[in-house]
């Protein structure tokens, strides 16, 4: 499993480009504008600074899993034993983001973490999924369920799944509970 962080970087080099571009066109007509451009620099920067590139190699071969994290402002490695995981977790966060002209946007995080022996929990994101209509048809749940069930049937461990229901589930469960509700009222 790799994940390149593309988004953040190419964020922190919008950010960087935009802030610069502005504040050259700014200085001579405002100190102030120029300074708003010079926070898209350093947000820029600090994205580009912090953001790390996941590596997580699972090796059946060698019983070996190594997680390496790159990034500019340093880098690490850590093995482990695969026989060392005990479970597989997936794990579901619902954010709310609310914008200044009153709406609202909503996503769902899903975390993946493997479960050592030891109850150590070595969580990395899995997926940023934006919240739609469509959640009702199919569920974005699925995929990243699925994705993590590929890694803990791999591993020989179980996954185990944390966070609320889909709309999908939520709705599914409404009409078998009025649908059971219906069957046991009896009717003269």
């Amino acid at each position: 499993m790799k994940d390149n962080n593309y988004t953040s970087f190419f964020g922190g080099i919008v950010l960087i480009i935009i802030g610069v571009g502005a504040a050259y066109l700014f200085i001579k007509q405002s100190l102030i504008a120029a300074a708003i451009c010079g926070i898209f620099v350093v947000v820029g920067i600090y994205m580009l600074a912090t953001t790390k590139i996941v590596t997580i190699i699972l090796d059946k071969a060698t019983n070996r899993g190594t997680i390496s994290l790159r990034g500019l402002m340093g880098s690490g490695t850590r093995e482990m034993g695969l026989s060392k995981i005990k479970k597989v977790g997936l794990k579901k966060i619902v954010k709310v983001t609310h914008s200044s002209k009153g709406g609202s946007k909503t996503s769902y995080e899903y975390i993946v973490s493997f479960v050592m022996d030891t109850g150590e929990e070595l969580p990395f994101e899995l997926a940023t999924v934006s919240a739609s209509i469509t959640d009702v048809l199919t569920s974005p749940d699925e995929k990243q369920k699925n994705a993590a069930k590929q890694i803990a049937d791999f591993l020989g461990v179980q996954m185990e799944f944390t966070g609320p229901p889909s709309i999908k589930e939520t709705l599914t469960a409404i009409k078998e509970g009025i649908s059971e509700g219906i069957k046991r009222t009896d009717y003269p």
